[in-house]
């Protein structure tokens, strides 16, 4: 769906890490064609916030899996650290795992929507978070999130956030904790 978004909707920047550029050289042509900013990335943390608060990660890995190229984001605000996974699977969770974050971690998006392939238990042990989310569309097809990581979820006591049960939910942060709110009767409640 890409394609269709760069070329019909208001698009910025388009930014792609660099390991696995051959995927996306089709993404990068509609982009300049619609004179849209483009910025890669090379492996490990770049910051891109000028205080150091929004970082972009890449993993510097071999995998011929196109989800372990994913983006990750990292942004901080005070105490509370947010890690957007993309749909990273095993190989790039485990290198992940391995490189320092730029701050705590305190609320993870759940590795490609929850699969069994992106069991996110290094992420897990090294971080602590105290909630996670998944975005999974109502009975999905694929069964999102596994239960192998809802059961890991429960066990390391991560309080988990689902768009398939819980509806739209919005996420906000103060520094000193997560505040989870549920959309109801067309507010966040």
């Amino acid at each position: 769906g890409l394609p269709y978004i760069l070329e019909n909707f208001p698009v910025n920047s388009f930014w792609f890490s660099t390991t696995g550029t051959h995927h996306i050289a089709q993404l990068i042509e509609i982009a300049r064609t619609n004179n849209i900013i483009t910025r890669s990335f090379k492996p490990g943390w770049t910051p891109v916030g000028a205080d150091e608060t929004l970082n972009i990660y890449v993993p510097d890995n071999h995998s011929t899996r196109l989800n372990d190229h994913s983006l990750v984001l990292y942004a901080r605000h005070d105490r509370d650290g947010l890690l957007m996974t993309g749909d990273l699977e095993e190989t790039g969770i485990r290198e992940l795992a391995n490189n320092t974050s730029p701050g705590p971690v305190t609320l993870l998006k759940l590795p490609h929507h929850g699969s069994r392939k992106s069991a996110p238990t290094p992420l897990l042990h090294k971080y602590k978070p105290t909630h996670a989310f998944s975005s999974v569309g109502y009975r999905n097809r694929y069964g999102l999130p596994h239960e192998t990581v809802t059961t890991t979820l429960e066990e390391t006591s991560v309080l988990l956030h689902r768009t398939d049960r819980d509806g739209t939910i919005s996420l906000s942060s103060k520094g000193t904790g997560w505040s989870i709110t549920h959309w109801k009767k067309g507010l966040f409640r």
